[in-house]
């Protein structure tokens, strides 16, 4: 029945289309039909059966089912892509009661391509093949085309490793929840992956673009990573909520046109330039020392529930985030000015933790204008600093107004700051030299052979640390 029923709409779509256009294809192999591209090279492509204009609608016809098999030949010809609309397939169906042509593949539900001549995927190539669940392509297929995958909502996974375009459209809706955008990918159109709910997104070192929508989707991954190569994000209307944002230490600033990055924790590892915030639910916030300039992003009308704030600006400009939520404040080695009431009234600051190498300078007495105070005129939070600085700071306004004035433990060893030598240590220098991650990390202590670098020989000290210690 189900074939009596395919046989139909067949015949129907030839009585309808005639023979206005004749078939589209220049042979048929194995089940599969072919274009010649080129009769000197002997070379082909995967195409439909025939195309047609009934009623004004262009629409493309084959008798393509279940599992498709392609060889690295055909009739002696190279097969070196898969056509634009090759699998798409129309069918006349009623649609709230009107019978109309529409793209309705329920039909095949496997793709092979064995050989390595395969080199790209044409424009709407799969369109439509809802029931397409598995693609087996060469490492040769450096291109796909505009919506090729476009409502393949079955297709779960695909091999990005070597493709340099995506088109725009090319996974929409369908069914992927993993993009792994390799370094050699230097373009990605828009919407390509519009609709999706993507679970894990990387993004290589080849773009420097993400285009308008790219990244319209639902992300719900723990951590998204804005790499140093991307230079600009488009037009990102819908909002991308994740968890934790990452945009990556660079020297060149980011350019963002109206994104709103819902994330609580965020990680600023550069100048940005937007015309809006886009960090306006950030509650954890850290700076890195390659911002040199805020550009009315983190403002304090528009972050209120910042609660712990990192910087490593070398200067903290004026009126830099006052009368926010903020109750842990931490300046990085790099900073070494803050401006006047950068951090005015926020009242419910507790503790100050200052990492740079010197007293960090302020332009007045004014910086923490507004803390709670006691009886005595000092401010009520605790302010963390070097053993080493300790009196100094007990003697420089502005932090000499802070009652509590602690030393951390700053020895030798102590690569994670805890005030001890443990296995804990050994294991931040260990990542340390792996991922050059500096969050969390004191260079100074795990540099116990003083050379300005972490190597071996640190590794190999800190190890004698950590034995000694348990012989002791």
């Amino acid at each position: 029945l189900i074939m009596k029923g395919k046989l139909l709409l067949l015949t129907l779509f030839l009585s309808i289309v005639g023979t206005q256009r004749g078939m589209a294809y220049s042979f048929a192999f194995e089940g599969v039909y072919y274009n010649i591209v080129s009769e000197d090279d002997m070379t082909c492509e995967v195409t439909y059966m025939r195309k047609g204009t009934p009623n004004g609608t262009t629409v493309y016809q084959s008798d393509y089912s279940g599992v498709i098999t392609i060889p690295r030949t055909a009739n002696g010809y190279k097969v070196i892509g898969i056509g634009e609309h090759a699998f798409e397939q129309w069918t006349w169906k009623n649609v709230s009661g009107t019978y109309q042509w529409v793209v309705d593949n329920a039909d095949i539900t496997s793709v092979t391509v064995n050989g390595r001549n395969l080199s790209y995927i044409g424009s709407r190539a799969f369109y439509g093949c809802k029931a397409l669940a598995t693609i087996e392509l060469p490492t040769t297929v450096t291109s796909i085309g505009n919506e090729a995958f476009m409502y393949c909502s079955a297709l779960k996974t695909y091999d990005f490793s070597n493709i340099e375009t995506i088109g725009v459209g090319a996974f929409a809706y369908s069914g992927l929840t993993e993009i792994d955008i390799p370094d050699g990918c230097t373009s990605v159109g828009a919407s390509a992956f519009k609709g999706l709910t993507i679970k894990k997104l990387h993004i290589g070192e080849g773009l420097t673009t993400i285009n308008y929508l790219t990244l319209y989707a639902t992300l719900s991954m723990d951590t998204l990573v804005i790499p140093a190569n991307i230079q600009t994000i488009s037009s990102q209307y819908r909002a991308c909520s994740v968890r934790s944002l990452k945009v990556e230490d660079a020297n060149e600033a980011l350019s963002v046109t109206k994104p709103w990055f819902k994330s609580a924790n965020i990680y600023m590892g550069r100048n940005i330039t937007c015309s809006a915030d886009p960090f306006e639910d950030a509650t954890n916030v850290t700076i890195g020392n390659h911002v040199t300039s805020l550009n009315n992003i983190l403002t304090y009308s528009k972050n209120p529930a910042i609660t712990p704030l990192t910087t490593d600006m070398t200067s903290v400009p004026d009126n830099f985030l006052g009368r926010t939520t903020i109750t842990t404040l931490t300046f990085g080695e790099h900073v070494n000015n803050i401006a006047a009431e950068a951090f005015a009234d926020c009242t419910g600051l507790k503790d100050v933790w200052c990492y740079a190498p010197a007293v960090i300078a302020t332009e007045d007495e004014y910086t923490f204008d507004g803390l709670p105070e006691d009886e005595s005129g000092y401010y009520k939070a605790t302010l963390h600093v070097s053993l080493e600085l300790l009196d100094e700071y007990k003697r420089t306004a502005p932090w000499k107004y802070f009652f509590k004035i602690q030393a951390y433990p700053s020895m030798l060893g102590d690569a994670n700051g805890d005030g001890r030598i443990s296995l804990a240590d050994l294991t931040a220098t260990i990542n340390y030299k792996k991922t050059g991650i500096e969050r969390g990390f004191f260079f100074a202590n795990a540099d116990i052979d003083g050379n300005e670098q972490i190597d071996e020989e640190d590794i190999r000290l800190i190890v004698d640390m950590i034995l000694q210690s348990v012989e002791e």
